[in-house]
C-alpha cells in the first residue's frame, strides 16, 4: 500500500470547497488521490453585493439619526469596523468586501491565509447589510452604485430624503431587529 501524497485535511477541505470533476464535467465521487485528467472545480461563491440599491433603516431602529457606533470596552464591532471602512472611503469597497474585511478584523487572519479564507468564508451565505446593525440600530442607510460600492448616509440627510424616493433605483428596508 502506498502513502497517499495528499493529508486528509487537505482532501477534506477540497471536499467542502468543491468537487473533483472529469474532463467531461461529471463528478468523480470519493477518491484519495486525482489522476493527471481530474481537475477541481470550486463551489460558487455567493455574493451579498447589491447594485444601484438603496436599503434603508429597518422600521424599528431606535435613533433618528445616525450615530456613530460606540466602542465595546476595548474592542472594536462589527458596526464600528462597517462604519469606518464605508464612512472613510465611501464607494469605494463592495459589500462583499466590507464583510469579508470585517471577518478578517475579528479573527485576525493573516496574509498568507487569506486566499484560503476567503473562499471558505463565501462557499456558504452571509449575512448581507441589510441586516447590518448600522441600518437596524445606529440610523444609516446604504447606497450602492451601478458597481456595487457602498456608501453610507444618516437618516436625518436631505441625500437620505432623496434616495428613498429615488424611482431609478431599488429600494429595499433593512431587516427589523424583532418579530411582529
Amino acid at each position: 500500500m502506498g502513502s497517499n501524497p495528499i493529508p486528509s485535511a487537505i482532501q477534506c477541505e477540497s471536499r467542502r470547497m468543491g468537487l473533483w470533476v472529469r474532463p467531461d464535467g461529471r463528478p468523480c465521487g470519493r477518491i484519495s488521490f486525482p489522476p493527471s485528467f481530474i481537475t477541481f472545480r470550486p463551489k460558487r461563491m455567493k455574493s451579498t453585493n447589491y447594485y444601484d440599491t438603496f436599503i434603508q433603516v429597518a422600521e424599528d431602529c431606535p435613533v433618528s439619526c445616525g450615530q456613530i457606533p460606540p466602542l465595546k470596552g476595548d474592542k472594536e464591532t462589527v458596526a464600528n469596523i462597517q462604519f469606518a471602512l464605508i464612512k472613510q472611503s465611501p464607494y469605494k469597497f463592495t459589500s462583499d468586501e466590507i464583510l469579508f474585511d470585517v471577518h478578517i478584523k475579528r479573527i485576525g487572519i493573516t496574509k498568507n491565509e487569506i486566499v484560503s479564507a476567503k473562499a471558505r468564508f463565501f462557499s456558504k451565505g452571509q449575512a448581507c447589510l441589510r441586516s447590518s446593525p448600522l441600518t437596524k440600530r445606529y440610523g444609516w442607510g446604504v447606497h450602492s452604485n451601478g458597481e456595487g460600492k457602498v456608501a453610507i448616509i444618516a437618516v436625518e440627510t436631505d441625500e437620505y430624503k432623496r434616495l428613498s424616493k429615488d424611482a431609478k433605483i431599488r429600494q429595499l428596508k433593512a431587516l427589523r431587529s424583532k418579530r411582529v
